[in-house]
């Protein structure tokens, strides 16, 4: 299996008055622009995934959108409560053991801390911050034998800069 961790983009600058609650700040007007071309570098260097897991906050959740229509056929999006902001690692890991036989590839659309435990807990067995993504930046982690803590490798990290680069 193949995990491909998607930090949702830029989004606008956190304001009780319009979003009372963290879970309904979007993406910025600039963040949409920036995660689209992020999102096009991305479907460019990974090719096919076979589903796309969001948080169930909005910023996640447009950014998981924009994703899914990075490719030429719109990949389905599922919200995962284990992707919310400030869960833990082995939840997710639980919840990517119970997929579907037919989804080999998947992107996690979420937050830091959240991804970077997450990679930790995949990579090591320890729930502590491997990596850290920038807004819109992706890795790409791979279980050659066995969704277990610490079974995961490592195969790449791009910022957001770099995944535009990918898609021009």
């Amino acid at each position: 299996m193949e995990a491909f961790l998607f930090r949702h983009g830029p989004a606008e600058e956190r304001d009780p008055q319009r979003w009372p609650g963290d879970t309904d700040r979007p993406l910025s007007p600039e963040g949409v622009r920036a995660t689209r071309k992020a999102a096009r570098g991305f479907a460019a260097w990974v090719g096919r995934i076979d589903r796309i897991a969001t948080s169930p906050f909005e910023r996640a959740r447009a950014t998981a959108q924009i994703l899914s229509g990075s490719y030429p056929r719109a990949v389905r999006v599922e919200a995962w409560e284990e992707l919310a902001s400030g869960e833990l690692a082995e939840p997710l890991l639980a919840r990517l053991r119970s997929r579907p036989r037919t989804v080999d590839r998947i992107a996690l659309v979420g937050h830091e801390p959240t991804l970077g435990e997450f990679a930790g807990y995949a990579l090591t067995g320890e729930s502590a911050a491997f990596l850290r993504l920038t807004k819109a930046g992706a890795a790409g982690l791979g279980f050659p034998r066995t969704l277990a803590p610490g079974g995961a490798e490592l195969r790449w990290v791009l910022t957001r800069e770099q995944l535009t680069a990918l898609g021009k």
